[in-house]
């Protein structure tokens, strides 16, 4: 659609990562990072706090 934007994750292959997506202590903790298995440490610690937030909203 002409004048919309879209998030360049919807069109993008699985696995693809966009760590200026990341709140910035999650994006420092990112780039300083010394290798992929880290980074991938990193988004998953991350991906699983949003979960922990999400649960204590909804249930306390």
């Amino acid at each position: 659609m002409k004048g919309t934007t879209h998030h360049p994750a919807r069109f993008s292959p699985p696995g693809t990562i966009y760590p200026e997506m990341l709140p910035r202590t999650f994006k420092i903790r990112f780039d300083e990072a010394p290798d992929s298995s880290e980074k991938r440490r990193i988004l998953a610690d991350y991906i699983s706090g949003m979960t922990d937030r999400y649960v204590m909203d909804l249930y306390t």
